[in-house]
Order: C-alpha cells, then sequence, then structure tokens
C-alpha cells in the first residue's frame, strides 16, 4: 500500500524553496513534525485507515510535506481520480506552483511525463490526475459535484465556508478502492466544519485523527545563552503552563524542554501582543487548545484531559436505550439499542439505597441555541455525587419528555426532580402535574401493577430565593442569567474538587466548550452545545439546595453506603432492581 522506503527516496530528490533556508533539498531539514505526519499516515494505511483528519500548529511544514506525498501518490498509482482543494484561489495557485517547482527538481529517471497542468487540472500519462478545487468562503455548491474520487488533499478547512459542499465531496470519495488516500488538514479557527470532523472521528473505525503540535518542531526553540531566554525562560511554569506541559508529557510521551517554553512565551507576548485566544490557536500544545473561543474557558483543561482519560482506563459499562413513545403514558416502551442509537445511557441501575436527583433541562429552555431535551441523573452522597445515567435527544416533544422524567423517577425511586421552567419547561411541568393528579392513565381499569408508583415516591424541588425573608417557595426552578452563574459556578466548584463523578464522554465534550463572556455561562459558539451541562448544573443546584443538608444529617457518606449494601447483600435482602424489568411495565 505505501512503500515508505521508496517514499523517503522520491522526497529526497525533491527541492523546496525554504523560508528559513531559501532553496534546498526538501530532506535537507526533514523537521520532527513532517517525520511523524508521515509516520502516522502509515500507520494509518498498514491499519486498513485511508482517511485523516489532521490538526496542526501554524509553520510545521506539513504542506510542504503533503504536497510531494501528493505528487508520490499520482506517480506510485496509475489511474487515480483525485481532487486538491484550498480554501481560495491564490492558496490554489501556490499550492500549483510548489507541485511545479516539485516536478521541475526531479531527475528525468524519476519523472512520470504530464499529459496536461492548467489551473484547474494536473494530469499523468499514467492516467492519474487530480483537478484544483477551490471551496471557497462561503457557499460554493459545486464542491465534489459530478466527480467520483479516490484521492483527496484538502488544506486548511477550517475556512472553509460551505458544509453541504464539504459532505458533497465526502459523498463523493470512495469507499473501497485499496490506493485510496484522504487527507483534510488544517489549522483550527474556532468552531466549525473541521471542528465537527475533527470531534467526528474520535471514535471513527474508518478515519484517523493527527495532531501535531508546536513543540513537535525542532526549530520552535531559543537557545540558553539567548537574549530572548533571558527574558523568558528562567520564570517557572504558570499554572496554565504547567498543564499543558503535563498533559503533553502523559498524553504524547514528550517532555517540553525550557528552551522551547521559552520560545512560546516570546512568541506569544512578541509575536501576538499576550493574546493567549489567537496564540492557541496559531500554536496549540494540545487539540483542546486550539478551538479558541471568545470568553474564557470555564473547566480546567487539565481537570476535563483527566477525567477524559480515567473513563478510557475503566471503561465502565454502560447500557442503551431508546423511548418508543405510545399514543398514552403506560404505552410507551423503552428498547435496547445501539450506542450510536441512544436517547437514554445507563452507567447504573436503581439501587434501592439509592437517593438521586433527576435533573431536566427541555429543549429551549435556558437558551434559545439549546435545541436538545436533556435529563441527568446523578446518585447523592454527603461526600460526593455520581453520574449513573443521561438522557439527551432532539427526537422528543414536551409531553414526552414528561413521561421520560416521570419514568426514571420511578426507576430511581428516592429522588428528587428539577426541572427548569423556562419556554417548553411549562408544558412539560403540565404534563407531570397531570400524571401526578392521574395517574397518566384514561380510566382506573388501565392501570398495571406498580406503575402507580412511578410518582408517589417523588420529592418536588422547591425553590426559595436565598434573599428573601418570606417562607415562600415555588415548584421547581426558572432559570435567570443571575441564577444561572450561580449554579454554573456550584458545578465547577463541585467538578474541580473531585467530589462530582462524571461519567459520560459527551458531557465532558460540552464542558470543554462552556466558557465565561462577561458573565454569560454558555458555549462559546453556536455550533457547541450546553445542554447536558445546563441539566448536570440544575442537578448541583437540587443536591446543594435539598439533598445534601438530608445526607449530612444522616451521614450518609460512600462509605456508609458501601457497609449498608453490604450487610444487607450478606443477609440476602436486596432486591435487584434491574431498569430493564422495571420497564417491562410498560409493555
Amino acid at each position: 500500500m505505501f512503500n515508505r522506503t521508496k517514499y523517503e527516496k522520491f522526497a529526497s530528490l525533491l527541492r523546496i524553496d525554504s523560508k528559513e533556508f531559501g532553496n534546498v533539498p526538501l530532506r535537507q531539514r526533514y523537521l520532527g513534525t513532517q517525520k511523524y505526519f508521515i509516520d502516522e499516515i502509515q500507520d494509518g494505511l498498514e491499519h486498513g485507515i485511508h482517511k485523516f483528519i489532521v490538526l496542526k500548529a501554524r509553520q510545521l511544514g506539513i504542506s510542504t510535506e503533503s504536497w510531494a506525498l501528493d505528487l508520490f501518490w499520482q506517480f506510485e498509482h496509475r489511474g487515480l481520480r483525485g481532487t486538491l482543494v484550498t480554501h481560495d484561489e491564490e492558496t490554489r495557485e501556490e499550492c500549483r506552483a510548489n507541485l511545479t517547482s516539485y516536478m521541475d527538481s526531479l531527475p528525468p529517471s524519476h519523472k512520470v511525463p504530464i499529459a496536461v497542468h492548467n489551473r484547474t487540472m494536473l494530469a499523468f500519462e499514467n492516467r492519474s490526475r487530480f483537478s484544483y478545487q477551490v471551496a471557497g468562503t462561503r457557499k460554493n455548491g459545486k464542491l465534489g459535484r459530478g466527480k467520483g474520487l479516490n484521492f483527496c488533499h484538502a488544506t486548511e478547512v477550517s475556512s472553509y465556508g460551505d458544509e453541504e459542499a464539504v459532505d458533497s465531496l465526502i459523498d463523493s470519495l470512495a469507499e473501497t478502492f485499496p490506493d485510496r488516500l484522504y487527507i483534510f488538514e488544517s489549522t483550527a479557527r474556532g468552531f466549525n466544519i473541521f471542528y465537527d470532523m475533527w470531534a467526528e472521528a474520535e471514535n471513527s473505525k474508518t478515519e484517523k485523527r493527527i495532531f501535531i503540535g508546536w513543540w513537535r518542531n525542532e526549530l520552535y526553540r531559543v537557545e540558553k545563552d539567548s537574549d530572548i531566554f533571558a527574558t523568558y525562560g528562567f520564570e517557572d511554569p504558570t499554572q496554565e503552563e504547567f498543564e499543558w506541559i503535563d498533559q503533553v508529557k502523559r498524553l504524547y510521551g514528550f517532555e517540553i524542554q525550557p528552551e522551547q517554553l521559552a520560545w512560546a512565551r516570546w512568541k506569544l507576548y512578541e509575536g501576538h501582543r499576550g493574546n493567549d485566544t489567537i496564540f492557541y490557536q496559531e500554536f496549540p500544545p494540545l487539540p483542546d487548545y486550539a478551538f479558541q473561543m471568545s470568553g474564557s474557558k470555564f473547566f480546567s483543561n487539565r481537570k476535563l484531559t483527566e477525567t477524559k482519560l480515567q473513563l478510557e482506563v475503566e471503561q465502565i459499562p454502560a447500557e442503551y436505550y431508546r423511548y418508543n413513545f405510545g399514543p398514552i403514558f403506560d404505552q410507551t416502551v423503552l428498547s435496547v439499542c445501539a450506542p450510536f442509537q441512544a436517547q437514554l445511557t445507563v452507567w447504573e441501575e436503581p439501587d434501592p439505597l439509592g437517593t438521586y436527583v433527576i435533573a431536566g433541562d427541555p429543549a429551549y429552555g435556558v437558551s434559545t441555541t439549546s435545541d436538545r431535551f436533556c435529563i441527568q441523573v446523578v446518585k447523592c452522597f454527603s461526600d460526593g455525587i455520581e453520574q449513573v445515567a443521561e438522557f439527551c435527544t432532539t427526537d422528543c416533544l414536551a409531553y414526552a419528555f414528561a413521561w421520560v422524567m416521570a419514568h426514571l423517577c420511578g426507576a430511581y425511586r428516592d429522588s428528587m426532580p428539577i426541572l427548569d421552567i423556562n419556554g417548553p419547561g411549562r408544558a412539560v411541568w403540565d404534563e407531570l402535574v397531570r400524571i401526578q393528579q392521574t395517574g397518566g392513565y384514561n380510566s382506573a381499569k388501565d392501570v398495571k401493577p406498580g406503575l402507580l408508583d412511578v410518582v408517589g415516591n417523588v420529592r418536588n424541588y422547591l425553590y426559595h430565593r436565598s434573599d428573601s425573608l418570606s417562607g415562600n417557595f415555588a415548584y421547581q426552578f426558572q432559570t435567570t442569567q443571575a441564577l444561572k452563574e450561580s449554579y454554573m459556578n456550584k458545578y465547577r466548584d463541585v467538578y474541580e474538587r473531585g467530589i462530582l463523578k462524571i461519567r459520560s464522554l459527551d458531557l465532558l465534550e460540552e464542558m470543554k466548550s462552556i466558557v465565561n463572556d462577561e458573565g454569560v455561562i454558555e458555549a462559546g459558539s453556536a455550533r457547541q452545545k450546553d445542554d447536558r451541562a445546563i441539566a448536570m448544573g440544575l442537578a448541583i443546584q437540587a443536591y446543594q439546595d435539598h439533598i445534601l443538608p438530608d445526607l449530612y444529617e444522616r451521614g450518609w457518606t460512600r462509605a456508609s453506603w458501601f457497609a449498608e449494601h453490604t450487610r444487607l447483600e450478606t443477609n440476602g435482602s436486596i432486591l435487584q432492581s434491574r431498569l430493564a424489568n422495571f420497564l417491562q411495565q410498560f409493555q
């Protein structure tokens, strides 16, 4: 598939106009970034992967190396139908000029004769060819139309302005051709089509993500006897620097040296005037730093990465379900499904000894951009909280969301629901009240055994203003910007202190995008979602307001729960309360 030895010999014959060294052989300075890029491509191909999503820092020589790979692939494989996609015409012309320079530098023995080379196409006499396409920064429906492709190099994808055109391009790619190769490489420019591709590739079986940080470029350093090092090299790492230095070592096995850190500080303060948002976008030490937003990050990158690594090591098993809503409450059925189809993920089934909060955030409740219905179920102790289930979907209506909340309250018996009643939340609450009053059935004869217990033991969340001297309470919760700021800060506190145990990778991904922009705490981009995070914030609010005082009084810690659980289990008095068994009552 990929003859690395042959490729390296081919690359050694090419010459490039280098920014730092002038016109030199391509392999005169084989940067660590370039070698790593080719190593990762080779590794992917050897494991049957043909599509690569490459997130890079600026000026790492990746484009230079990619053009060499483009040319080699056309020479090596007869009859390829490919494309080289740029974001604008200027970059297209630069690519075309560099490919021409490469071909001119080759000795005749290593050239494949050119049949056509113009502004739109490069074709060879071995019948391989690729078209030059410009994606554009605005709508461009022509990209990929009418083409069947088995080779694609798309550069600076983050600047493409037409998502439908990118989807069309991807749809045109061959799926089984053995010599196919697809490379989508870019720096990050916020949350855009490239971010979506990067995020989706994380769990893909047929795509590989390649992150190339600035620290892999051995030129990005200053010597200890330089004036730059004297200014920027002697201070100990700041807390943020320590976080990403530590993570780079843990994730990539690379130890950043003081000379590199001094270069990064110099680049930040003298190259980007101290604007760390732009600096991290252009020179990210880690992928999470690349996709920058306005405002300051709300949750610690270090903590989020630690949690993700821990979850990947623990590999906590989960069960996945979808609801099929009937015309009435008791005709709703829950079915086991594949993870990618799931609305409800369950990490821990109902525990007869458990105390729970069930927090619901309806779509378009807290924010007009929050388009998903989400429920978080957390198990509570006086010394901690654990996420045990999560419901999230766009495919739901207010009445059905109420039924899901009622069902989960019945499954996780000793529970307190908290519901944001903004927007559609009011309709959800009305349906929950109706279920409590009527049992949710058309007549008494319809009642199935056990179903009346669904909401019989539910304690409603009662909101009371902290600055109010009266004893008045209100059912449920109506978020304002001030209240949201309050419960999100509580959420951050319990998470950073290790009190909250998160099990959802999707929730962690949302938390990465949360920013505090002048007091407004939300996802930093309209493309990002924060529904899971908002629901968790509501759960923390109910836990601290109403559940925690009682747990303190009872002395109900994780240790006391474990001791009681062990005692009852030894006596044979714990009933195995499986969610699936509970749901059989709905069938």
